[in-house]
């Protein structure tokens, strides 16, 4: 439950931290533009889950990235139904400084984050 006032607290950003490193997956994901002979990074956080409220409540919580639900691939429509919040580039960022304090298993590809949107102007 997110504290008082609609403030999140630190627990709120310890459950998303474990959320992540339990259920989630950090990159640092490099694409190249060839046109104009560049590689730009897009630092991406995703957690897919079939818990919906769980999703959402992430999506509440930070105030950034994009909620989806997933869709079934043919032949697999008797599995539950998955969904996805997913925050991209300054998204990432913004996500990553909230929760690396709180974060174990994924704290290394936060930090690469934090450090990453640091060393930019």
């Amino acid at each position: 439950m997110i504290g008082l006032m609609g403030k999140p607290t630190e627990a709120d950003f310890a459950w998303a931290a474990g959320i992540v490193d339990g259920e989630g997956y950090v990159t640092m994901r490099k694409q190249l533009d060839k046109q104009r002979g560049k590689s730009y990074t897009h630092p991406q956080i995703t957690v897919n889950m079939t818990h919906e409220p769980t999703i959402r409540r992430l999506h509440e919580l930070f105030g950034v990235g994009a909620f989806a639900k997933l869709n079934k691939s043919p032949g697999l429509e008797s599995r539950k139904q998955a969904w996805r919040w997913s925050a991209v580039c300054k998204h990432a960022g913004v996500v990553a400084n909230m929760i690396v304090p709180y974060s174990l298993t994924k704290r290394g590809e936060l930090e690469a984050i934090v450090a990453y949107y640091a060393s930019r102007p």
